[in-house]
């Protein structure tokens, strides 16, 4: 019973949809994208089977290899032959592409007839496939990488991972599954997994399709093949590309004037099977002209043709350059109910014609060997072809013989040499099909000096390669051949990668090394981007082995990502490596965000105050003054007590800290013109809830901007006449007429409290339903999408929606929302680490009158009001150095409802705490009077 409990978890873990209950059909909504790049070839895959996709960014989300990208679209065709309930002989094709001019769909074209992804195989709340490297791509349960060869078993670099079915693919009266109807197609799936890997295979990746059939009916002719647009040379030079077959079983592809984009050199792309059902391998070939639109996989007679036609070699385009299409596959074969085949598929770059047979023929062997080591003294394998490999000397140079001892019973097996020169990260062939009782002479000087080269020997099956055993050199050795200047090694054995790092020193561990043991220069460095500025730590000389530096972080701005350099140096040749990132928060103490006031400017972002050290905090006040040009944000800090700039120019990065300063370190996030969530809130006379969704971009729109506008809804009744029409209904203009509603909206952004009538809010309306477009009124279920007040073209911000189900909102109740002012020249703040603000306080002497934006704002219930008066004011003709300040409080309806301050005050600057707790929720305003200065400024209380 235990076992099969555990039986069935792993499986759950492996295959975690296909565990548990029925399985489902591909959904358009789970489809998703994954940026593979973790070796020379980055590409972009997709998990209803294609690489690449139409349309995407020229040389990043392509087929990339050396600067140039070498496809427009891959992806799958899988076809069979089959027999409906009325006798009817049919040939469905199920393809991966969803360019609708490729890709087959329904009539109205909104369903995908062919492979889509299934649910379960990746994070539900990331837009990635799930990866091996991005632990945050992976499906909820899973709590180890589901790999091929073995929980928690990654073999490459990097592994993809997903799964897609046909069943939506009702283009013909064929039913797969008896007591389904709603699952058609062939009904099949398929379990992918891509691979990248390094060494040898650095230039390709492999990809692997488990394809079963999950119907009840078995398939008695089945294909499985590809549809690929190449570009060889980059997008837009496809006038000359060129294709082949090599042995009988390589398609490659190349630029026929080896001119790309930028005059760039492109290589070669292939295409090779690994495996096949049946072994069947390269059965069917075509080349086409792209411009022809029935080449395409949607048109299943011309596809089921390719496929049964076997190899064309006399197409004008196999031996003439030009703008081509590539269709191959394999088959036929036959996938009974319940049963999976295998497809593997090499697709590889290359310099030169010479490489790609050789690299056809490394990758047609190192696939089979996924799961052997790296490490010296590691073997392992099929004892029937087992092989000791001797050892070589612990220096060599110039030719010398490579020995070993077959132990193996297999008389024909066949031997595989190849090597490392970092200690088994990457290895590269040596020789291939060496008999299995003879020995191999290595010329030492095909390859550079260096200390940390290991052997690893294969010996067999050449008929079926995945019967082998291996075994790796016991220690490494140096080749240091003479007059030859060896390159330095360095190896970082860093162990705070992706991790965050809290205290200082952080040790840096590394291992330099030198096979003419010369003298070596280490450099440290660090940047907040990989590819961006490194600043030097250190510089010295080390000596070779294993070396270390303590750095001290403390004063080392904080960061999101770091990235640390090492480079060491012979003087003649470098040896670089940068780490992987790792975050810095060195910090004692982090301070509330009440501790910054807005001293000018509208501003809200962010502001993050972080002491490190608090022996040299003071209680002095500090400013931030910000500076906008070309939209280049940057900062000031000064000490405002003693008049000194501490920091200057610092870029706003919500990334990234200042160094420290007096003890602190402060890091500035602009908001921007987001939605404040914290801030925007449902306010109820009667304590009810709305269930609301604020989001952008919105569904219509010429031009989708963010806006820094303020809006309140106030709701009245939602009692309807007879006719349905609103019994309590507000008129709106909108830009698409006139619209009644049972609230009204308003943009508080500007209201003043003379004229609050003349901000009624613009927006339009999204009305989804038919039958009530274009009536005249919002309905419940439309949503209000916000436009730039005053706006009168298609321009459009936020969109709001309300789910009104369980709470109705009533007269008087009101959705206050509130954006985020962005950043703008000459905005300043202000703090101090004594912060705490007590009545009105005489601070210091302002040659200007000034009444700031109270801060916070919006607020609960407690708010800060600063003003200023200057030394000398001006009342009606006479100066006089004391005078009467009023400062009141007022509601959105001109009633008084505070008296804050109404008395003689000296020049000086002055700061009020006003606490709301008795208002209710709303717009209020405040206004100061002195002499001849009046100046009114608008704040919102929100409970």
């Amino acid at each position: 019973m235990f076992k099969s409990i555990l039986k069935l978890a792993l499986l759950f873990l492996l295959f975690p949809t296909a565990a548990f209950g029925q399985i489902q059909s591909g959904k358009m909504s789970e489809i998703k994208e994954l940026v593979m790049k973790s070796n020379d070839i980055q590409t972009v895959l997709y998990n209803y089977g294609s690489i690449s996709t139409p349309g995407a960014l020229a040389d990043v989300k392509d087929f990339v290899w050396n600067g140039l990208g070498y496809m427009y679209e891959f992806g799958t065709m899988i076809a069979a032959e089959v027999v409906n309930n009325n006798g009817d002989t049919l040939h469905i094709v199920s393809d991966s592409f969803v360019s609708r001019r490729e890709g087959d769909y329904n009539p109205d074209r909104t369903i995908k007839w062919g492979w889509l992804p299934e649910s379960g195989y990746s994070n539900t709340d990331s837009f990635k496939i799930a990866n091996s490297i991005d632990i945050s791509s992976w499906y909820g349960p899973w709590s180890f990488w589901p790999g091929e060869y073995g929980n928690g078993v990654t073999v490459a670099l990097n592994e993809a991972y997903y799964k897609m079915n046909d069943f939506t693919n009702a283009e013909f009266n064929y039913y797969p599954f008896v007591n389904d109807s709603t699952k058609r197609g062939l009904g099949v799936s398929a379990v992918v997994r891509v691979y990248q890997f390094g060494g040898g295979l650095k230039d390709a990746i492999i990809v692997k399709y488990f394809i079963k059939n999950e119907s009840d009916k078995d398939l008695n002719k089945v294909y499985f093949g590809f549809f690929g647009d190449p570009h060889i040379g980059g997008v837009g030079d496809v006038k000359d590309d060129r294709v082949h077959i090599l042995n009988n079983n390589i398609i490659t592809l190349w630029d026929d004037d080896f001119i790309g984009r930028a005059g760039k050199h492109p290589g070669y792309l292939s295409f090779k099977l690994l495996e096949t059902p049946g072994n069947k391998n390269l059965t069917s070939f075509h080349v086409m002209p792209w411009a022809d639109h029935n080449n395409v996989p949607k048109n299943d007679s011309f596809t089921w043709g390719n496929f049964n036609d076997g190899i064309d070699t006399l197409a004008e385009l196999y031996n003439n350059g030009g703008d081509n299409v590539i269709s191959f596959g394999t088959g036929p074969f036959t996938l009974n109910k319940g049963e999976t085949k295998i497809v593997k598929l090499a697709i590889f770059c290359s310099y030169n014609i010479q490489d790609v047979n050789e690299d056809a023929k490394y990758i047609s062997l190192q696939h089979n060997w996924a799961t052997m080591r790296s490490e010296t003294g590691e073997s392992g394998g099929d004892n029937n072809y087992k092989i000791n490999l001797k050892s070589v000397p612990n220096i060599v140079n110039g030719e010398i013989e490579v020995t070993w001892n077959y132990m193996g019973n297999n008389s024909d097996a066949k031997v595989f040499l190849e090597y490392s020169n970092n200690k088994g990260d990457d290895w590269f062939p040596l020789a291939y099909s060496l008999d299995n009782n003879g020995s191999f002479v290595w010329n030492t000087e095909d390859v550079n000096d260096g200390m940390n080269y290991i052997l690893r020997i294969v010996a067999y099956n050449e008929d079926n390669p995945k019967e082998y055993y291996y075994d790796i050199s016991t220690r490494k050795f140096t080749v240091d051949n003479p007059d030859e200047n060896a390159k330095p090694e360095l190896t970082k054995k860093i162990t705070f990668e992706n991790t965050t790092v809290t205290s200082t020193p952080l040790k840096i561990n590394w291992i330099s090394e030198d096979a003419d043991n010369a003298q070596l220069n280490v450099k440290l460095a660090y940047s907040f981007s990989k590819e961006g500025h490194f600043t030097e730590i250190i510089s010295t000389a080390y000596t070779n082995g294993e070396n270390s530096y303590d750095w001290d972080i403390k004063n080392i701005p904080n960061a999101k990502e770091c990235y640390l350099k090492i480079t060491i140096s012979d003087g003649v040749s470098d040896s670089t490596l940068i780490s992987e990132p790792f975050t810095i928060n060195i910090f004692e103490s982090q301070l509330s965000q009440s501790h910054v006031k807005s001293y000018r400017g509208n501003a809200t972002p962010k502001i993050i105050i972080q002491t490190v050290d608090n022996t040299l905090l003071t209680k002095d006040e500090y400013g931030i003054l910000f500076h906008v040009n070309d939209d280049e944000k940057t900062f000031d800090i000064k000490n405002v007590s003693r008049d000194e700039i501490l920091i200057s120019n610092q870029p706003v990065n919500e990334f990234v800290s200042t160094p420290e300063f007096d003890g602190m370190k402060v890091t500035i996030k602009d908001m921007g013109n987001d939605i404040n969530n914290e801030k925007t809130k449902f306010v109820s006379n009667n304590s009810g809830t709305l269930d609301f969704k604020i989001e952008f971009p919105p569904v219509l729109g010429a031009d989708k901007i963010k806006v820094d506008d303020d809006y309140l809804i106030a709701f009245n009744n939602f009692d309807t006449l007879s006719d349905g029409s609103w019994k309590y209904a507000d008129t709106m203009e909108t830009l698409l007429g006139r619209v009644l509603a049972p609230f009204s909206i308003w943009n508080i952004k500007d209201i003043t409290l003379t004229s609050p009538e003349k901000e009624k809010a613009t927006f339009i309306l999204y009305e989804p339903y038919q039958a009530k477009q274009k009536n005249g009124r919002w309905d419940i279920g439309e949503v209000i999408i916000l436009q730039p007040q005053g706006t009168t073209d298609p321009t459009t911000s936020y969109q709001i929606s309300f789910n009104i189900t369980n709470t109705t909102p009533g007269s008087g109740d009101s959705l206050f929302i509130i954006t985020y002012n962005q950043i703008e020249d000459n905005d300043e703040f202000r703090f101090s680490l004594d912060s705490t603000v007590v009545d009105v306080k005489d601070i210091n002497v302002n040659n200007n009158f000034e009444l700031k934006q109270n801060y916070p704002n919006p607020f609960n219930p407690a708010t800060t009001i600063e003003y200023s008066i200057p030394q000398t004011i001006v009342v009606v003709g006479s100066t006089h150095a004391l005078t009467i300040v009023k400062l009141k409080v007022y509601d959105i309806l001109g009633r008084e409802v505070a008296t804050l301050v109404n008395k003689k005050q000296k020049p000086g600057t002055y700061k009020i705490i006003f606490d709301a707790s008795k208002l209710s929720s709303g717009i209020y305003f405040y206004r100061l009077s002195v002499g001849n200065f009046v100046k009114t400024n608008k704040m919102i209380l929100i409970k």
